[in-house]
């Protein structure tokens, strides 16, 4: 005899069990929160060109990051990265300059 078919799953099933999306573009606050920075350092970097992104829309004063903009930030200034649950401390430098 067959086995029965497995059960039906609903579409809250499958949303409840599968994996958060990957955020992928970031508001000046998400950077913020993420990096344990204040909004301030945030535009700071910005407007000096330390990280780059783009102002929405062009002209104004509301700026988005992508991901790997801030990644690439977060490396070069040695900060920590919250993104997705997952803290990524910084690089520690050894006496001597060697990590």
């Amino acid at each position: 005899m067959p086995a029965p078919p497995p059960p039906a799953t609903t579409a809250a099933q499958s949303a409840a069990t599968a994996p958060p999306p990957v955020k992928e573009i970031f508001s000046t606050g998400d950077v913020a929160r993420a990096c344990r920075i204040s909004i301030a350092v945030v535009i700071k970097a910005f407007d000096t060109g330390l990280l780059k992104g783009y102002l929405l829309p062009p002209g104004r004063k509301i700026r988005r990051f992508t991901r790997g903009q801030v990644e690439r930030f977060r490396r070069e200034q040695g900060l920590p990265f919250d993104v997705d649950g997952k803290w990524r401390e910084p690089a520690t430098i050894a006496p001597g300059g060697r990590p």
